[in-house]
């Protein structure tokens, strides 16, 4: 090797040298813990990857979080619909014993005469969904959906069986009264029971077989398992000309 080239190539390994520990830090060497500088290609394309790892991460977590609110719903229907199938069934039984009773007689029977439907008790609604167990079992907020869609279930049931306002149980007939007086039959029935228990079985195929009103006083009573409330009512005045039935 010619003496003029010797002094460049004893420079090469120090030049290396320098490249290697300043250019590659710059470009591609990390510190742990250190934040990527978006200056560089490296350094957005690492912030693009750690911000879509977290985008990851996020959905996942959320379809973790529906998937197990979805199992829980599905769970509580499930409860629901297996308490109604039974209860379906023991209503049908308990159906069967008051038929076999002899019917009650008009004058032993304190359920005839106006009463004042007023749905279903708050009270009643809370007991019949199972109190506070929702809410631990969904959350507070799936619970109180839960609760609005029972509490309109039950509340349909008592407007198919007492309708809403000015009600009149006469010895074979349920009629409703109107503001104004007027009455609606609302289905034929029959009476079972007596004292602080009245049964009422409606005839011809009623949207329900039979209604057990439970007396806490006189004046006041409850329709038991559905929680619709009774409260003795006064007769509004009659129209001129109306017959009395």
């Amino acid at each position: 090797m010619s003496p003029s080239r010797r002094p460049v190539l004893s420079w090469l390994p120090a030049v290396s040298s320098l490249v290697c520990a300043c250019g590659l830090p710059a470009a591609f060497a990390a510190t742990p813990g250190q934040i990527p500088n978006p200056g560089t290609y490296e350094g957005s394309m690492r912030l693009q990857q750690q911000y879509e790892q977290q985008q990851q991460q996020g959905r996942e977590q959320l379809r973790q979080q529906q998937q197990q609110s979805d199992q829980q719903w599905q769970a509580t229907l499930q409860q629901q619909q297996a308490r109604q199938n039974a209860d379906a069934a023991q209503a049908q039984a308990v159906l069967r014993t008051w038929q076999k009773r002899p019917p009650l007689a008009p004058d032993h029977n304190p359920l005839l005469g106006r009463w004042n439907s007023q749905g279903v008790s708050p009270a009643a609604t809370k007991k019949l969904n199972g109190g506070n167990q929702l809410a631990g079992l969904l959350g507070p907020e799936m619970a109180n959906m839960t609760n609005a869609l029972l509490g309109g279930i039950t509340g349909r049931m008592c407007d198919s069986m007492l309708g809403r306002g000015l009600i009149e149980f006469r010895p074979t007939m349920v009629v409703a009264i109107g503001r104004d007086g007027s009455e609606h039959p609302m289905y034929r029935a029959e009476y079972r029971g007596g004292g602080s228990r009245v049964v009422v079985l409606p005839q011809a195929g009623q949207s329900f077989t039979h209604m057990i009103i439970d007396f806490d006083s006189a004046d006041h009573a409850t329709v038991a398992a559905v929680g619709c409330v009774l409260a003795r009512g006064q007769a509004p005045a009659r129209p001129t000309g109306q017959p009395v039935r």
